[in-house]
């Protein structure tokens, strides 16, 4: 006679994940590279420098949307450049970054960075109000991407 014991349960078998099951964990950015103040000074017809207390000359910010994700490497795309000095302000409903580019006597620009399916859009919109939103440019989002936002302040987690 033989007897056969057990406990009942059975072990599943290790499941193979193809590389479309597991989620690509992106990080999300705006780069702000402002231009340096030297450049900045103003010189007359003659070439020489303006006045020391003349009114100075607006900065230019070169903007970058860049993107890191663990499986699809590193991807930047330029933006171009804004007047004023650019800098992360809270958050604004339904941007997963919001920026401000501004100096005193021009013209505030506010950025919104926006998810629309499978891409993440750069919005500019002039604070005055007299010209439609702009879209700076765009990147690819990997499929089954969760992004996170380097952003001071971001407070809302992308789901």
């Amino acid at each position: 006679m033989t007897l056969a014991a057990g406990c009942g349960a059975t072990t599943e078998a290790p499941r193979e994940t193809s590389p479309s099951d597991t989620v690509d964990r992106c990080v999300l950015a705006l780069r702000f590279v402002s231009d340096e103040a030297d450049a900045r000074v103003a010189d007359d017809a003659a070439g020489r420098a303006v006045e020391p207390n003349a009114v100075p000359v607006a900065p230019t910010t070169e903007l970058s949307l860049v993107r890191i994700c663990d499986q699809n490497g590193r991807v930047v795309s330029s933006l171009g450049s804004q007047r004023g000095v650019c800098q992360y302000v809270p958050d604004t409903p339904a941007a997963l970054i919001s920026a401000r580019c501004w100096w005193p006597g021009e013209v505030g620009v506010s950025l919104r960075v926006v998810r629309e399916g499978r891409r993440v859009f750069v919005v500019a919109l002039e604070e005055s109000g007299a010209a439609d939103p702009v879209t700076l440019g765009d990147l690819e989002v990997p499929a089954r991407a969760r992004l996170d936002v380097l952003a001071p302040g971001h407070t809302r987690p992308e789901p």
